[in-house]
């Protein structure tokens, strides 16, 4: 799944990254609390990140054990 030149906008969970490989570029990306989340691989390239909260969790990667291949890569994000 791709994504370019998107708005997510939301609160806790606001994007789950769930299965495959995902890439999201020139996005906009805003929650409060752990609102990136999943356990795919997700690629970010110069995204607007936004928490609507002070000192608070951007993500929450949820990989099943150590050995399952997913995580989350901000690039110019």
């Amino acid at each position: 799944m791709a994504a370019y030149g998107c708005a997510f906008d939301g609160f806790q969970d606001t994007l789950l990254v769930n299965q495959g490989v995902q890439v999201f570029s020139n996005s906009y990306i805003e929650g409060s609390v752990d609102f990136i989340w999943g356990n795919s691989k997700a690629y970010f390239h110069q995204c607007y990140v936004a928490s609507n909260t002070p000192r608070t969790y951007i993500t929450a990667q949820n990989r099943p054990n150590a050995a399952w291949a997913g995580g989350f890569v901000f690039d110019k994000s």
